[in-house]
């Protein structure tokens, strides 16, 4: 599968904005929500991403604590799970830059 956006999919930023699409297709900055709880993606696909990196750092400033990403042993690249690795270190700094330390 192509790295390129998937046709209406949420345009890549250099922020943690999330955004909305409005009725005439153009795309809308909205803050993130705020959650109470802690939070899980159970079932994603990191490999199809054009940016893993900052879907992992985004979803982390979100409040995501635990993201399972699936995999098809005879569909996917095994080098998917070497990249697994490089992915998170890399999100991981790329939070650390994004929040403030006290």
């Amino acid at each position: 599968m192509s790295e390129e956006l998937l046709a209406g999919e949420e345009p890549l930023s250099a922020d943690d904005l999330f955004r909305v699409r409005k009725k005439n297709g153009a795309w809308k900055a909205v803050a993130a929500p705020t959650f109470d709880v802690t939070l899980a993606d159970a079932h994603t696909h990191l490999q199809y991403l054009a940016d893993p990196v900052r879907a992992l750092a985004r979803a982390g400033l979100a409040g995501v604590s635990f993201v399972c990403t699936v995999l098809d042993v005879f569909e996917d690249d095994e080098a998917v799970f070497g990249r697994l690795r490089p992915w998170t270190h890399q999100a991981a700094v790329s939070m650390q830059r994004a929040v403030p330390h006290c």
